[in-house]
């Protein structure tokens, strides 16, 4: 049984709360919501997101109950709907929150950013929680869910970003970086960065100057 005590590297920060809702800012899933202020409530995101990320690593999510989820959590139903309206919708915004945190360090500790600066955050973040990407594969449902979020992620930090990109070409880079991952990850092979550039150069005419 998963302790609910919060483990430092699930988000345990105030602005991290990760009730989602379909439909919302044009997301699947939805974004995560205001901060939550209440100690207990931070304390019950860790608990489920712990619980989410051990099961999605062994089924994929969008095929887990809330039940089970609440049980392994060691909170009720309640207060998981407290946090989130499904499974693989929090297991979505988690993933995205967690993208989001790797692309910021890595650009902190960096030089300037470029496009290779991104696709490496990005693949070591998949890296990271490849079980849970992996396991994904096996469902279609989990497998959109879980692309659509990286995709986003990647297309709104491109257009965030000092490099001269215009939207349409971001949603055309963030596409081929993401299908590029998915097949890899199809392997036992490691994720490779030069294998996803390599990609994107046959994509966009412009890879060459944003890397």
């Amino acid at each position: 049984m998963i302790s609910r005590r919060a483990d430092p590297s699930l988000p345990s920060r105030e602005d991290s709360a990760l009730r989602t809702d379909a439909g919302s800012e044009g997301r699947p899933y939805g974004a995560p919501l205001p901060r939550w202020r209440d100690a207990r409530r931070r304390l019950s995101q860790a608990a489920i997101a712990n619980a989410v990320l051990e099961l999605a690593a062994v089924q994929p999510a969008s095929t887990l109950s809330v039940a089970v989820v609440a049980a392994r959590a060691e909170i009720n139903r309640a207060t998981f709907y407290a946090h989130a309206v499904s499974v693989i919708g929090f297991l979505q915004a988690l993933m995205a929150l967690r993208l989001r945190e790797r692309v910021l360090a890595d650009e902190t500790n960096s030089a300037p950013p470029s496009l290779r600066t991104l696709v490496t955050s990005v693949v070591a973040h998949i890296e990271r929680y490849r079980a849970v990407y992996q396991t994904a594969l096996a469902d279609p449902a989990a497998k959109a869910s879980l692309a659509d979020g990286v995709s986003l992620e990647l297309r709104d930090k491109l257009l965030e970003s000092r490099l001269t990109i215009e939207p349409d070409e971001a949603v055309v880079l963030s596409a081929t970086v993401n299908q590029a991952i998915f097949l890899e990850l199809e392997s036992e092979q490691p994720l490779s960065v030069d294998v996803v550039i390599t990609r994107l150069a046959s994509a966009a005419h412009t890879v060459d100057q944003l890397l």
